[in-house]
């Protein structure tokens, strides 16, 4: 099954993954909206966690939450371990956790380098792995909000042309239907400096 997708698109670029987002879009506003809406007793698994600074962010804002990540790309893992954070590192194969396990799965600017055929296996495993009660918030960029957000969406993929589109083409609902999600909500646009950013709330 899907092999591991290096943070930007690239593996060379790896390590200089936090500047770029700190660079290029308000990661704190972004990591707020989302903390804002998991309550503290939820159990939580961030779906490609990157170097851990939503977690990271999560845990300073309830350091009681039961908090869980995953990711492919090895040195990511390696730097969040080095933060103290539980993250698992993950190959292939159905994700490493028992059905109906946690309250919300959380994953942000992973699913845009993703093929359709990865794409309805994860989020099909995704539902597979939340309880009946939980929630599945999905983080892209989305539609673009005039011409400006149009330019800025089609320069970062240039830049990364890695990414699948799914989010601006907004497919994003249609795929998560397709794999058993009941109901698909899309939050208001986040402006950023490198395109349209949006959240899609996905229920089992």
């Amino acid at each position: 099954m899907p092999a591991s997708h290096p943070a930007l698109g690239y593996a060379f670029l790896t390590p200089f993954y936090e500047w770029a987002i700190w660079l290029g879009v308000p990661e704190k506003k972004i990591r707020k909206e989302l903390i804002s809406r998991i309550k503290p007793s939820d159990s939580v698994l961030d779906f490609g966690s990157g170097t851990g600074t939503f977690l990271k962010d999560l845990l300073a804002y309830n350091p009681s939450q039961a908090v869980c990540g995953l990711d492919t790309d090895a040195y990511m893992v390696k730097t969040s371990r080095k933060k103290g954070l539980p993250v698992d590192f993950y190959t292939a194969g159905s994700l490493p956790y028992p059905d109906q396990k946690f309250d919300v799965v959380t994953s942000t600017w992973v699913f845009q380098h993703f093929s359709e055929e990865e794409v309805l296996f994860y989020f099909q495993e995704i539902r597979r792995i939340l309880k009946p009660t939980g929630v599945f918030w999905l983080g892209d960029w989305g539609p673009s909000q005039g011409p400006i957000q149009a330019g800025l969406s089609k320069l970062v993929h240039w830049i990364d042309p890695t990414q699948n589109g799914y989010g601006p083409a907004d497919l994003w609902p249609g795929c998560l239907l397709k794999c058993g999600f009941q109901k698909v909500i899309r939050s208001e646009p986040i402006l950023t400096r490198l395109g349209t950013f949006y959240y899609w709330q996905c229920l089992p």
